[in-house]
This record gives structure tokens, C-alpha cells and sequence, in this order.
């Protein structure tokens, strides 16, 4: 799916290419420090997957290299052609507001392809769409991708909540369909990092009312007890909740805890670059025996399959988008929030290693980087 959107990208930035030569404009594509900087992290990230490759025996051929390469970092660049060239008053004669900027557009997207999932969510709990064969929410993938791509949305609707003056109804409906949707989907993790940066989000203003945090914690609240009923997977999981014994303690911690402990042994021996794979860990949850086949975790990934190595380089990059996010706060103080909810799902779920909710999260901050680095083309 994503490297679909990324060929659709590319096609827009031939046909945008094309028409500027046409009508004799000028296109813009120039790097200022700070896309330089993120545009030097991004291949040091690629080289550094080169690097560990290459000391784990694994030599991929120039083809894999492009390939990869595109489909993980290509939506930096051509965002900062957008940014630097498409004006969509200007370029659609049907755009009329000056709020449809590219960044407003792509949150849009973002926010309606969350809308889809959290629609999808709801006809599994009343019944029109059957549950997976895990017995979970969302599509056939794996619920932190529907509850990565879910959590992108609901901060992307706050952005047009805050910014709209109009349409606050609506958008607080959308809200409220795709929170109810997260928490069915059942990721733990990521429902603790909504509430982690939506509470982030209101540090310095208030951008939600009391009486809409309330009747969409009751409405949500009513609606998990209702579908727990019928759900099993569910109902187990919101049984966490009863007492905090059962919440750190549950099989599905003490898996992780067990995989970690596992992957530490004998790693004093491969602390620079990691082990080729991460070792696989049998589990006993349910009654069945899961392997887990990653860490689990954004950090130990990089740590056990990179060593100190691929880690240092990767936080490098996290950390710069973290303090960016900081030092712009009053701009950029949804997509904050949105870091730190994925920060928060990411202690627990490897979502980096899905690329829908990686190439969503990249896409999002280089929208908050560009929109506050790159002047509107007059």
C-alpha cells in the first residue's frame, strides 16, 4: 500500500514538473540547513542497515538497495517539493480556502484513512464484518498497525478541531468514532499514549472543552463493557484494569520480559552490531504457543538485530525530531502529542518495523519540520 502512494507521488511530482516547464515557472527544490541535516540522518540510517548487513553476511543487490531506499526515506524529498512548489489555490481551480495547504491536505488523508479503519472496527463489533482469526478488531494485519494508522487519524482530526472554526461538530463525531475504534482494537499500549498526548496537547490551552472529554469517555466506556461482553479478547483485556497487580503482571508483559531477558544473554559478545536475527521466543498465552519474532519494542529492535551501532545512529534521528517538536511547540504541539502516544505504544509494540505506521509517522513529522522551515511559494 505504501509503495503504491509513494508511485502516486511520484507521478504527481512529473505531471506538477511538467506543468511548471509548460507555463514557464520556476521550480524550487533547495535544502536549507535543516533539511540538509534530517537529509544526512536519513542516509546515515541507510548505511548504517548497509553496514550491519553486510557484518551479518546478508548482501543485498543494488536493485534492493534503491528499492528500500525508496520506500523509506523517498517521501522526504518529495514532500519538499511540495512544500517548495504546489499551491493548491493556485494549481486546482475547485480550492478556494487558503487552509488547504500540502501539510492540511495530508493530515486530511491521514484522518480519513483512520475514519475507514475506525468504520471497519464498528461493523466487526455489530456484526457486518467478521472478526480476524485471532479473534481481534482491524484488518487481517496486525492490530498495532490498524491501531497505528487509527492514532495518526485522531491527532489529525484535533489539528482541524483546533485550526476549523467550522464543522467543530462534525469533527468531534469523527473524534469520537475513531478514539471508540482505538480502544476496541485492544493495543494497551496505544490507548495509554493517546492519553499521554492528548493530555500533552492541553498543557498550555485548552483545546477540547470538559463536556466533550466527558461524553466521549462515557461514550466510550459504555461501548468496550458492551462489546466486552461478546468478545473475549476484549473482556480479558479490559479485566487488566480491575487491580494493578493484574495490569503489570499479565502473560502478555511477562512474555516481553522473557524475550528481552532471552536476547541480553551472550549479546556482551555482539554489542556493536546485534545478532543477524533477533532470537525467536515460544510463548504460552491462551493456551497456545506464540512465537514472538521481534522485540516488541522500538529500542531493543534496533539494540538486538544492530547493536550499539544502528541504535546510536537511530536515536539520533528520533531524538532530533523530539527536541524539534519541543523547541516549536506552539506550532507543532499536536504533532508533539502524536510523537509521544507513539513513543508510549512503542515500549511495548515494534510499530517501526510496520511500514504503514512507519511511513505515516515520517510523513506527519516532516510536515511539521517543512511547514515551519520552508516559506510559502508567493
Amino acid at each position: 500500500m505504501m509503495a503504491i502512494s509513494f508511485l502516486i507521488g511520484t507521478f504527481f511530482i512529473v505531471i506538477d514538473i511538467f506543468i511548471n516547464l509548460i507555463q514557464k515557472r520556476k521550480i524550487n527544490f533547495t535544502l536549507g540547513k535543516i533539511e540538509i541535516f534530517f537529509s544526512l540522518l536519513l542516509l546515515s540510517m541507510l548505511v548504517s542497515q548497509l553496514v550491519v548487513d553486510s557484518v551479518h553476511g546478508v548482501h543485498e543487490n543494488f536493485f534492493a538497495i534503491i528499492s528500500y531506499a525508496y520506500k523509506n526515506y523517498f517521501q522526504w524529498f518529495w514532500l519538499i517539493y511540495f512544500f517548495q512548489n504546489l499551491d493548491f489555490k493556485r494549481d486546482f481551480i475547485f480550492v478556494k480556502d487558503d487552509f488547504w495547504t500540502i501539510k492540511n491536505v495530508i493530515l486530511f488523508i491521514v484522518a480519513f484513512a483512520s475514519l475507514i479503519t475506525a468504520f471497519y472496527v464498528l461493523f466487526q463489533l455489530i456484526g457486518i464484518v467478521n472478526l480476524s482469526e485471532k479473534g481481534h478488531f482491524g484488518f487481517l494485519s496486525q492490530p498495532y498497525t490498524s491501531s497505528g494508522v487509527v492514532l495518526a487519524g485522531i491527532f489529525s482530526s484535533i489539528y482541524f478541531y483546533i485550526h476549523k472554526q467550522k464543522q467543530k461538530n462534525l469533527i468531534s463525531t469523527v473524534i469520537l468514532l475513531q478514539v471508540i475504534s482505538l480502544f476496541l482494537l485492544g493495543q494497551v499500549s496505544a490507548c495509554f499514549g493517546l492519553v499521554l498526548g492528548f493530555l500533552l496537547i492541553n498543557i498550555k490551552q485548552r483545546v477540547v472543552g470538559f463536556k466533550f472529554i466527558f461524553s466521549l469517555t462515557l461514550v466510550t466506556l459504555l461501548v468496550l463493557v458492551i462489546a466486552a461482553q461478546s468478545v473475549p479478547r476484549l473482556q480479558r483485556k479490559l479485566s487488566w484494569f480491575t487491580s494493578i497487580e493484574k495490569l503489570t503482571n499479565n502473560k502478555s508483559i511477562r512474555c516481553r520480559l522473557s524475550l528481552w531477558q532471552e536476547n541480553f544473554l551472550d549479546f556482551e559478545n555482539k554489542w556493536l552490531f546485534g545478532r543477524k536475527e533477533i532470537k525467536n521466543f515460544d510463548c504460552v498465552t491462551k493456551d497456545k504457543i506464540n512465537s514472538l519474532e521481534h522485540a516488541h519494542n522500538i529500542f531493543l529492535q534496533q539494540l538486538f538485530t544492530g547493536g550499539i551501532f544502528k541504535l546510536a545512529i537511530w536515536l539520533v534521528f528520533y531524538l532530533s525530531l523530539f527536541f524539534f517538536l519541543i523547541k516549536t511547540y506552539s506550532e507543532n504541539q499536536v504533532f508533539l502529542g502524536y510523537f509521544l502516544a507513539l513513543f508510549f505504544e512503542g515500549l511495548l509494540e515494534y510499530w517501526w518495523g510496520d511500514s504503514e505506521v512507519r511511513n505515516i509517522f515520517l510523513i506527519m513529522m516532516f510536515c511539521a519540520l517543512l511547514a515551519t522551515r520552508i516559506p510559502k511559494r508567493s
